[in-house]
């Protein structure tokens, strides 16, 4: 089974340029033993993990643990929506996680 293909567009680029095909990362088949990394991206004044997209990634997180046998999961946040992760949290993920999920909510 062939993996599926995305079309990426770029707004700012002219439309000979804008299509990117991007294929997917590669999907583990069990999770079990894995670490998550659990980016929360949140825009309103409240503590990390307390924002809406907060409770549902920790539902996810704890579901993971319980249902599939991940062994860990790695949390950061990003309080400013249109801005990247940390350099410090991207560098933590790579070193520490196998998957990573980014949350976003508002």
């Amino acid at each position: 089974m062939s993996s599926p293909t995305y079309t990426v567009l770029n707004p700012k680029a002219s439309a000979a340029r804008a299509a990117k095909v991007v294929k997917p990362a590669p999907r583990p088949s069990d999770l079990h033993g894995k670490t998550i990394g659990i980016i929360e991206r949140w825009g309103r004044e409240s503590a990390p993990g307390q924002g809406s997209i907060g409770v549902v990634i920790g539902a996810i997180r704890d579901e993971l643990i319980t249902r599939y046998g991940v062994s860990d999961a790695r949390f950061h946040w990003v309080r400013e929506l249109s801005r990247p992760a940390p350099q410090s949290a991207v560098e933590d993920l790579i070193a520490h996680a196998d998957i990573v999920i980014v949350g976003t909510a508002r």
